[in-house]
Order: structure tokens, then C-alpha cells, then sequence
């Protein structure tokens, strides 16, 4: 898995974790955000049976994170989660990138 590079320019709204204290016990009531997805994930689902570790957080929706995932070809996954078992693949809602600068790019057009 990738991690995050250094001097990342993160585009609004993400955070880098870890969250500020009580973050995560105030949108969930889980132990954190990749026990979350693993719980919503379903075979058929992008990320289903994938290795994932939470990176960043958006403050402004306190359901959308971005993993890092151990997919070579789709390293970075912004998931928003439904804090519910799924049963549909579609959801949780998820989108890959292939790496970073894509990440950030396609953030950074929709903020504008």
C-alpha cells in the first residue's frame, strides 16, 4: 500500500488523520473507519476483500473518507459510508484513483 506523500497539497476539504479527539466516536460507533468498510462491503463491491487503511477525512461530511487500498492499479479509494450493512455492491459509494495526483486533481476541478 502507498502511503501518503510527503508535503501532500491536500485539496478542500480533506484532512489528514488522525482525527481530531472524539472525531470519529461523533459519526460512528465503530472502532474505525476501515472496520466500518469492511462491515459495509459486500462480494461484487470494488473494495470487497480489499486491505484498506484510512488516510484523510472530509470535516465537512463526516461520512466520506479516503483509504489507501492494496491495489496496484487503484491505490487511493474515496469511499462515503452508510454506517449500515450493504447488500448492493454499488454502495457504499466508492470511486478509485490511480495514485495521488489524481486524487487530487479530480478534487481540486470539483471545488471549482
Amino acid at each position: 500500500m502507498t502511503d501518503v506523500p510527503v508535503g501532500f497539497n491536500w485539496p478542500a476539504p480533506w484532512k489528514p488523520l488522525p482525527f481530531p479527539d472524539g472525531w470519529l466516536g461523533r459519526v460512528g460507533r465503530v472502532s474505525s473507519a476501515e472496520t466500518e468498510l469492511k462491515r459495509e462491503t459486500c462480494p461484487g463491491h470494488i473494495l470487497y476483500g480489499r486491505t484498506c487503511r484510512a488516510v484523510a477525512y472530509n470535516p465537512r461530511h463526516s461520512d466520506e473518507f479516503l483509504f489507501v487500498t492494496d491495489d496496484p492499479h487503484d491505490s487511493i479509494a474515496f469511499v462515503h459510508l452508510t454506517w449500515q450493512i450493504e447488500c448492493d455492491p454499488a454502495w457504499p459509494y466508492t470511486v478509485v484513483y490511480p495514485g495521488w495526483e489524481a486524487f487530487r486533481v479530480a478534487w481540486h476541478d470539483e471545488q471549482e
